[in-house]
């Protein structure tokens, strides 16, 4: 049973058909011999077809048995490796399978144009029921077309041959005729006589199927009729009539260095007695003029000369003095026609000589030079077209996600127009099975390469790594892209945060000189959407985007994101919780407990936090461990930053006492004691503002008493370092005593393996300043950084949010080493001096401050009122030095207004803080809304 297929053609390799010839009524084995692109295994099955498209059911084998063989089975058979692939042109092993008695024809086919009609006629056809095949281009023969019409829209692939070809076959029915027919004549023998053979035309060069017919010279007035018996070394009889179909030996490699026999052998008969009158041996593997230099002419045809496009011939006719006077009296003939254009004849006196100066296809074919009976012959073929694929490069090695190009290009050597008979596959890293291009995939076959089809990628993806796959014909070819990837890092990699508070993380790709920085996405592990106003990303091109996830509350504890580039991924935790005040620790992320219950013996904490016997000796962060003093060791784990050298043993062994520096003369606050202002007392710093006055008379250690207040920073700072640079923080506080100052990171001790430095000092007695300096900067000290003032009291600083970057992300003649985005790049003008700028590193401050001077000019109080008039106050009534009094200052918007010595030019400036100190005397009520300070 026969089932049409739904490939659109069968491609095969012309000198690789078989041919196989049969005997009517006897067995016939048909093989699938491997061919160079299909290497059948032993675990893979065939699929055969008789005629493109027409698949046998039920036969899998490599071998296909023909128990008797009929007329109805002689013709064309295909066999091909079964596959799942999704290509429409299947490469196949054509298969001949011929008797004495079948005749193909291969012909051009004819246009038909009409008004309203154009299709392709095949001439020539026995009858309307002859079974047509159709090939074109050469090699690619079409499927389920049959008919001896063709009315497919062909793409034309060659200038020179635009038409298809249909090839069909018949039964010649003179050779099955007997002798009481009438068609055999007596013969006697003719000794004189030598037998030739000749090769029909072709209508394809690289075709190596070629018709031969042996032939006996002709007796003038006499007719005789004879048998042939065709025959071969390796196979012994082979064919018993005047023509036989064989194909011309092509790429013959020797077993063993040993050459075989190509060689056939026509023996010519007596028809009515049997009796041989003659034979001829004519080897099928042609020479080539280019090997030889040359070409012989003979009575007997016993050898088969090729040439390729280019190559010059020049023929030969020695004068036999029997036969003709001179070279002029010599008949050329070319296929038993005139000679053919661009041949070049030369007579001389003892011979006549053609020349060819550049062979093309027609000059293939039969050439004879006759002197009156005698005749030399010589058959000269077109060197078949060596087709080879090549894909280039070999290999290629691109990264991922970098704007990075690849390409490969596929060169068909051996047929016109070769680009638009390959086509592209594709096999996925770590698979076997060839499926289509990505949509993203380009083909390009521009007409000016002909031969070479171009294959891109623009964009390369990891996806986009593994095998691409160049066929045509029965041919291919492979090349392997390489995607390498680029690491991709999240800082930091956890949040703990406050509520209320707005959290950032940072996703950079590594930088790559020469690249793009490439695409990034955030997205949530817990398949939630990001929240529009809640979670937004600013940036996704360059390689780097910023999540920034906005007054984290309660129900954003416990998150995770997750940024990726396709292919390599990092993640980013967020946990919220509770600032817990002196005296109690941190019990999940909403709780706080007190420090008495933890290692109690009783879970307080749900997930047993307080139980964990780690935690029984572990420190807050605004505390020190006391330690063993003389080998006493200490009756408490921990004491307050605060309490250290205050004169007080806070550790039970005076740990905390030890290894105090002695008062400076800068600031006499910054010791273990206190020396009062008169009278040179000096007290334990913890006496101060204990509410008992220490110093007489004035008891100035209960003087303007007061808890920590932050000043820097004022707000939520975003800082960018980069890696393996430096990045300083820097924290002021107000209070008296002086508050110590602490540095939280995500609401704990600074991690391990931050390198870090802390430079703490005290100014007036009332002024704190800390300065965390972050050294040799590596990821994982991105994160949360926020500042703790105690004294008596204790505030918190705004956090600063730290990301590490990877940097250099801005190029020459652009510079910032601070920006994570394209867009903060800055141009570099340096009067056309240089286009190279350097950024500053660190960030550093005037050494001074810039005060406010209150004895410099006119100073005022204006109250602004809601309907925008002006009211004049009743001015300042005291200043003492540096302190402005106001005695009396109204609900609405009042401000003191004066220059403060603060006019002029301030260019010369960098870094400076703008500090006003207010003291409130009394009690107030009022909470004004609207700016603190306006500059003008």
């Amino acid at each position: 049973m026969l089932h049409e297929t739904p490939y659109d053609t069968f491609v095969y390799e012309r000198k690789e058909t078989q041919i196989i010839e049969g005997v009517l009524g006897e067995q016939l084995t048909i093989t699938c011999n491997p061919t160079k692109s299909q290497i059948t295994t032993n675990n893979k099955s065939l699929v055969w077809y008789k005629f493109p498209g027409l698949k046998i059911n039920g036969q899998f084998n490599t071998t296909l048995y023909i128990n008797n063989l009929t007329i109805n089975d002689l013709g064309t058979y295909f066999c091909s490796e079964y596959t799942t692939s999704l290509q429409h042109h299947l490469p196949v092993q054509r298969i001949e399978v011929w008797s004495n008695n079948l005749i193909s024809e291969i012909n051009f086919a004819r246009l038909i144009s009409s008004t309203n009609h154009r299709y392709y006629q095949c001439p020539n056809i026995p009858n309307e029921n002859t079974f047509v095949m159709w090939e074109y281009p050469i090699g690619s023969l079409i499927v389920n077309e049959y008919s001896d019409k063709l009315e497919r829209t062909l793409k034309l692939h060659s200038k020179k041959h635009t038409l298809p070809i249909c090839q069909y076959n018949w039964i010649d029915q003179v050779n099955t005729l007997t002798e009481e027919e009438g068609y055999l004549k007596r013969v006697r023998r003719l000794t004189e006589l030598t037998p030739y053979i000749t090769i029909s035309r072709r209508i394809d060069p690289d075709d190596p199927t070629v018709i031969l017919q042996c032939h006996m010279p002709s007796v003038e007035a006499e007719s005789y009729a004879y048998n042939y018996q065709w025959s071969t070394v390796e196979s012994g009889k082979i064919g018993d009539s005047e023509t036989i179909v064989r194909q011309i030996i092509v790429d013959h490699l020797p077993d063993d260095g040993v050459k075989k026999d190509t060689s056939i052998t026509c023996e010519v008969s007596s028809s009515e007695t049997g009796e041989s009158v003659g034979s001829i041996k004519l080897d099928l593997e042609p020479k080539p003029i280019g090997t030889t230099g040359k070409m012989e002419l003979s009575e007997s045809t016993t050898e088969i000369y090729s040439y390729r496009i280019g190559e010059s011939l020049e023929l030969h006719c020695e004068i036999d003095k029997d036969s003709a006077e001179t070279g002029s009296d010599v008949i050329w003939s070319f296929n038993g026609g005139t000679l053919p254009v661009g041949t070049h004849r030369l007579d001389k006196l003892r011979t006549s000589i053609i020349v060819i100066k550049e062979m093309e296809n027609i000059h293939e074919g039969l050439y004879e030079c006759q002197q009156k009976t005698r005749k030399l012959r010589g058959h000269i073929l077109q060197a078949p077209t060596i087709v080879t694929i090549k894909i280039l490069p070999e290999e290629d090695e691109r990264w991922a996600n970098a704007g990075d190009i690849s390409e490969f290009h596929c060169r068909l050597d051996g047929r016109e127009h070769g680009n638009q008979l390959i086509d592209w596959y594709f096999i996925p890293d770590g698979g076997d099975r060839e499926i289509s291009l990505h949509n993203d995939v380009k083909i390009d076959n521009p007409d000016a390469t002909p031969s070479t089809s171009f294959l891109s990628i623009i964009n390369v993806q990891k996806y986009h790594e593994g095998l691409y796959v160049c066929r045509a014909l029965n041919l291919k070819d492979t090349a392997k892209l390489i995607v390498k990837t680029r690491g991709l890092t999240v800082t930091p990699d956890e949040v703990k945060a406050r509520p209320g508070t707005t959290v950032q993380f940072l996703c950079e790709l590594s930088s790559i000189n020469g690249m793009q920085g490439g695409k990034v996405f955030w997205m949530r592990t817990d398949r939630h959407d990001l929240r529009p106003g809640k979670e937004e990303v600013i940036g996704t091109n360059g390689g780097r985007a910023l999540l920034i996830v906005k007054d984290v509350g309660r129900f954003d504890h416990n998150i995770t994101y997750m940024c990726t580039d396709g292919y390599s991924k990092d993640y980013g935790k967020l946990y919220v919780q509770e600032v817990c005040a002196p005296g109690y620790r941190p019990c999940g992320a909403q709780e706080c407990l007190e420090e008495t219950k933890f290692c109690d013996g009783v879970i307080d904490c749900e997930d047993g936090y307080d139980e964990i016997p780690s935690k029984c000796i572990e420190c807050g962060a605004n505390e020190n461990v006391c330690g063993i003093v003389n080998d006493v060791k200490p009756l408490k784990n921990c004491y307050l930053q605060f309490w250290h050298c205050d004169g007080e043993d806070d550790c039970g062994n005076n740990f905390d006492e030890s290894n105090c520096p002695a008062p400076s003369e800068y600031d006499k606050c910054n010791g273990t004691h206190y020396f009062c202002p008169q009278g040179d007392k000096m007290i334990a710093r913890a006496f101060m503002c204990d509410s008992v006055p220490d110093c007489e008379p004035n008891g100035d250690d209960e003087s303007e008493c007061s808890y920590p207040s932050i000043i820097e920073p004022s707000g939520e700072t975003h800082l960018i370092g980069h890696q393996s640079g430096n990045l300083t923080l820097t924290c002021v506080a107000y209070g008296r005593p002086p508050p110590t100052i602490s540095w939280r990171y995500n609401w704990g001790h600074i991690r391990d393996g931050i390198k870090y430095s802390i430079n703490y000092t005290v100014t007036s007695c009332n002024m704190a300043v800390s300065h965390l300096t972050l050294s040799d900067l590596e990821s994982r000290a991105s994160g949360l950084y926020t500042c703790e003032a105690v004294n008596r009291g204790r505030a918190l600083a705004p956090d600063f949010l730290v990301n590490v970057a990877k940097g250099g992300l801005c190029k020459t003649p652009q510079f910032n080493d601070a920006a994570w985005f394209d867009d903060m790049c800055l141009s570099c003008y340096c009067s056309n001096v240089t286009d190279k700028c350097t950024s500053v590193k660190g960030y550093r401050k005037s050494p001074h401050d810039k005060s406010f001077n209150f004895n410099n000019g006119p100073i005022t109080l204006n109250t602004y009122n809601k309907d925008g008039s002006i009211e004049e106050g009743q001015g300042v009534t005291e200043i003492d030095g540096d302190i402005l009094r106001i005695p009396d200052v109204p609900n609405e918007a009042t401000f003191v207004e004066s220059n403060y010595s603060l006019a002029g030019s301030w260019v010369t400036s960098y870094g400076y803080d703008v500090k006003l100190n207010i003291r409130l005397f009394g009690e107030s009520f009022n909470y004004l809304h609207g700016p603190f300070i306006i500059l003008h």
